[in-house]
């Protein structure tokens, strides 16, 4: 994603879809300060797709550099 695209914002239901993990452990993730914290829409809880994207890129990576 580059810098021109406009940053959306998910639902839990398609955090979870691109993370591939259940709704327990995105917000045990949070919990543990690792994982994009969440945007508060009203009542709805809403993810930067841009901070969702860097935080797979980055496990991408840390797999990478063992």
């Amino acid at each position: 994603m580059n810098a021109a695209t406009p940053d959306r914002l998910l639902r839990l239901a398609d955090v979870i879809t691109r993370v591939g993990v259940c709704r327990a452990e995105v917000y045990k993730l949070i919990q543990a300060g690792r994982f994009p914290k969440i945007v508060k829409i009203g009542s709805s809880a809403r993810w930067s797709e841009r901070e969702v994207s860097e935080w797979i890129e980055s496990r991408k990576a840390a797999r990478d550099a063992r």
